[in-house]
């Protein structure tokens, strides 16, 4: 099958337990070693026509998603949660960097005032980052 790329960076463990590979393919490849099924399935793919039972089915199966607004409404809400989970880590993990070299500047021995000015952030937001974290220890 010289058109199939089977990629994984799921360790082989997790695999065997959820089942799942990543498979890259060329759908205007060789259809040459392909067997049948995937054959129809790579036609459906590049032309939008079912030509067997599955890719029927699957064909069904996709319109009738596409009509039930209600699972597409609850779909776009987990993506949009999924989204401020993301931004919600980011400002976190920003935070916890800063923490840490207001820490370490503390430490050398510099002032409320010369971290603000080395970090462009008002002494009211340094100061109030250093009591929120305990970082005046």
């Amino acid at each position: 099958m010289k058109n199939l790329l089977v990629v994984s960076k799921v360790s082989f463990k997790k695999r065997m337990v959820n089942k799942r590979k990543t498979i890259f393919i060329n759908i205007n490849g060789s259809r040459e070693d392909v067997p049948e099924e995937l054959a129809h399935l790579l036609d459906y793919l590049k032309t939008k026509t079912p030509t067997d039972g599955f890719t029927e089915r699957l064909e069904q199966r996709v319109l009738e998603i596409r009509r039930d607004t209600e699972w597409r409404d609850g779909y776009m809400t987990l993506e949009m949660k999924m989204d401020e989970k993301y931004e919600q880590g980011l400002e976190e993990g920003y935070d916890k960097c800063l923490c840490e070299l207001i820490r370490i500047k503390l430490a050398k021995g510099k002032t409320v005032s010369q971290i603000a000015d080395e970090f462009e952030k008002s002494q009211e937001e340094i100061q109030k980052l250093i009591k929120e974290n305990g970082l005046d220890r």
